[in-house]
């Protein structure tokens, strides 16, 4: 079984305050376009091996502490079936 990569938990520490900014209006975009991607994938629109690697994908920047405030801060905006699929991924962060 390959080992699973977990991001750092400490990426941001050495960043400067633009790229902090630009890190975060990246995972909005990030997570804007996945719930978009959900929405495709229930009308029927994307093709089950898609919808697998969207879910890793997402699994994968969900464990992404620093950047989480993001996610939370919208998900109250987020269609509730998306948000509940986010939300079911295993939380490596310490809140």
């Amino acid at each position: 079984m390959a080992k699973r990569h977990f991001p750092d938990p400490d990426r941001l520490a050495s960043l400067s305050e633009a790229e902090r900014v630009a890190n975060d209006n990246w995972t909005y975009w990030y997570w804007q376009t996945a719930e978009n991607d959900y929405l495709q994938y229930d009308l029927g629109l994307m093709d089950e091996d898609i919808w697998q690697a969207k879910l890793a994908g997402w699994a994968f920047v969900y464990i992404m502490c620093d950047s989480r405030h993001i996610f939370t801060f919208m998900e109250p905006f987020y269609n509730k079936k998306f948000t509940t699929i986010i939300s079911s991924f295993t939380d490596e962060c310490m809140e």
